[in-house]
């Protein structure tokens, strides 16, 4: 396909640089009927809502095509033109450390192909005629997040055998446009009424009480073990564990920017801590030569 190398030269600018969550986006798109020689390529547009799991490399996109109005060579001013809508379920991967990320994903359409005869080639002048157009679409592309919640969408999209009156060609799309992940926040985890674990040091201090210890270090929410405590969680210098994948945040707020991430399981060190104006606790940490704040309901 000749949009097949754009596809290449957005990947490059990608995968250096995942959004998690709902998302919108507006694009401006190239259509290519390749099948045909004497239709041209059209300029037309692309609107995008979908859902980017951030756990597990999922994601859900619906579309509304605008494929633009396509020249047919030799034929009185002819137009070719295609809108409707898509569904996309596909396979997402987010770049390491970052917001950014790209996908592989296949679906369905639904839309309308139209013909307009300004001249009367083929029955009276300034006839539109319209046919349903239904089939199976893949897609390629990838988002790069020039800030938290705003970025760059490339997509390379391919509409199979789309009905046109004549050869039912495939239609393929490169669009170019921006994408805005809409913010979202974590739901805080709710104080748990299990048995307090008190370390070692302190279990005969006197400040341990019965029915209150456990002698083991408690699983957090996600199954991964708690490490047996050194030193109190107040402590500047502790190791902790993080019980579900988070983000090292720029400012110690829920909607701080954020340039990297740890996952579940991960041990980081504590270095300062800070409360917000809603009294929230939290922590800066270090993680493999990074650092950045999380809120203290994470570490366990």
């Amino acid at each position: 396909m000749k949009f097949a190398g754009l596809l290449g030269l957005g990947a490059l600018a990608i995968s250096g640089a995942a959004v998690a969550g709902p998302y919108a986006g507006g694009s401006f798109a190239l259509s290519e009927r390749g099948g045909y020689s004497d239709v041209e390529n059209a300029r037309g547009k692309k609107l995008s809502v979908g859902y980017r799991f951030d756990d597990f490399p999922l994601m859900l996109e619906l579309n509304r095509f605008d494929a633009g109005d396509a020249g047919i060579d030799d034929s009185g001013g002819a137009e070719l033109s295609y809108s409707g809508w898509s569904g996309l379920v596909g396979w997402w991967s987010r770049a390491a450390g970052s917001d950014s990320g790209f996908w592989l994903a296949g679906g369905f359409y639904n839309g309308d192909t139209e013909v307009t005869d300004p001249s009367g080639r083929v029955g009276p002048a300034g006839a539109r005629y319209k046919q349903s157009a239904s089939g199976a679409m893949l897609s390629a592309g990838g988002a790069w997040m020039f800030t938290e919640n705003v970025g760059l969408q490339l997509s390379l999209d391919s509409l199979v055998g789309v009905e046109d009156f004549s050869e039912d060609e495939n239609i393929t799309v490169v669009s170019l446009g921006l994408v805005f992940e809409l913010p979202t926040r974590k739901r805080e985890a709710s104080p748990s009424s299990a048995p307090i674990y008190i370390p070692p040091y302190l279990r005969n201090s006197g400040l341990a009480t019965a029915g209150a210890i456990e002698q083991q270090p408690p699983a957090s929410a996600s199954g991964v073990p708690r490490p047996p405590d050194s030193v109190p969680m107040g402590v500047a210098g502790a190791t902790r564990v993080v019980a579900e994948p988070a983000r090292l945040l720029r400012q110690p707020r829920f909607d701080a920017e954020a340039d990297s991430r740890v996952p579940v399981g991960a041990s980081v060190v504590l270095r300062q801590r800070q409360s917000d104006a809603a009294g929230d606790a939290w922590w800066l940490v270090e993680y493999g030569g990074a650092s950045g704040w999380l809120s203290e309901t994470l570490l366990h």
